[in-house]
């Protein structure tokens, strides 16, 4: 974490230098830039353990489904980067096993149907590190609802026609994780109003 927070902070120095942003704006702009080289950092390493045990499409499939919804819903944040890139990959590697797996079946649908109704229910969950305003908080909202149908939508088309079994499976994972890591967010108490 260092590393990528140097980088960021140069990079912020060097952004206020030209006049770019604020001096006012400089913490929250190296928070957005460590996380989008943490998220691609996480990405990376994620890929590469999935085409180490064969599971790259799944893998692949299940990252698009997460970041969709996980973009604007939001949820629990560790505190270190280092804690956030071992929880992150061993997760994501032990769900893409999992779903490597799994098939279609009615129990799994309904924990995604409990989920998809936590998180239409939630909408979003303001991180402090965000300091997201009201109407930020409403579109967000939206988004994550929208998305969240979508991702409905394709899941009941493909589980009705008992096609692409792995995509239909990759989407309920990603809809289950996005509502516990909400649900852990809201009981950590990691949430601004």
């Amino acid at each position: 974490m260092i590393m990528v927070d140097v980088v960021s902070r140069r990079l912020v120095n060097r952004m206020r230098e030209l006049d770019l942003i604020e001096s006012d704006d400089e913490d929250y702009y190296v928070y957005r830039i460590t996380m989008s080289i943490a998220s691609l950092l996480i990405l990376g390493c994620t890929i590469t353990l999935s085409v180490i045990i064969h599971t790259t499409i799944t893998a692949i499939l299940f990252l698009i489904g997460y970041a969709s919804l996980r973009k604007s819903a939001g949820g629990m944040h560790l505190d270190t980067y280092s804690q956030c890139f071992s929880a992150s990959v061993t997760v994501f590697s032990a769900v893409i096993l999992i779903i490597s797996k799994m098939s279609l079946n009615i129990w799994l649908f309904a924990l995604t149907i409990i989920s998809g109704l936590i998180i239409a229910y939630i909408g979003t969950v303001n991180h402090p590190n965000l300091g997201l305003v009201e109407n930020e908080i409403i579109i967000l909202k939206k988004r994550t609802r929208f998305m969240l149908a979508i991702e409905f939508i394709i899941l009941l088309v493909l589980a009705l026609l008992r096609v692409l079994e792995t995509v239909a499976v990759c989407i309920e994972f990603s809809i289950i994780m996005c509502a516990l890591l909400m649900l852990l967010a809201k009981l950590l108490r990691q949430e601004v109003n």
